[in-house]
């Protein structure tokens, strides 16, 4: 009757050392301290400690629920920091996008102001003219036979009416 006792007394000792939830956590180094003790005590007595089990660990049941509730939380939390990591993913993808899309952006402006001062600089008075007038031509309906022009104007002339008079 020396080895229950023992083993009752080193498991009470080194399980109080921890934390509850510590003692499922770090089960393994438990059971490793209580039998290196209970062989160092048991020695005496020729006896050899091969293997300490520790199984049926009972907590109260408000504990248990309490520890059911951290891991419940814990996963609530690796799942937030999971959305918040993703959320940051797709914040960074689109703040990519957006300066590529203004960098494109920056790029077509420039190349249409080249553009643009590339045709100022080809324009001429009597070409802008010419364009005025094919524009005026092209938006007047077929059935205007009198039209008012600026007095700087060349005459727009339908030379349909020259044809068809022939």
């Amino acid at each position: 009757m020396v080895l229950l006792p023992a083993l009752n007394e080193i498991t009470k000792m080194n399980t109080s050392k921890y934390k509850a939830d510590d003692v499922l956590e770090r089960r393994q180094e438990v059971k490793d301290v209580i039998k290196q003790e209970l062989s160092e005590r048991m020695k005496d007595y020729y006896i050899a400690i091969d293997e300490v089990a520790l199984s049926n660990i009972r907590f109260s049941a408000e504990f248990e629920q309490a520890i059911e509730e951290k891991q419940v939380a814990e996963q609530l939390s690796k799942k937030k920091e999971y959305e918040l990591e993703m959320a940051r993913q797709d914040a960074e993808i689109a703040q990519t996008k957006a300066k590529g899309e203004a960098e494109a952006l920056k790029i077509k402006m420039l190349a249409e102001a080249d553009a643009n001062q590339a045709l100022d600089k080809s324009l001429t008075e009597r070409i802008l003219q010419y364009r005025v007038q094919m524009a005026y031509i092209e938006r007047i309906s077929d059935k205007i036979q009198i039209m008012v022009v600026p007095n700087e104007s060349v005459p727009l002339l339908n030379m349909q009416d020259f044809i068809n008079k022939k």
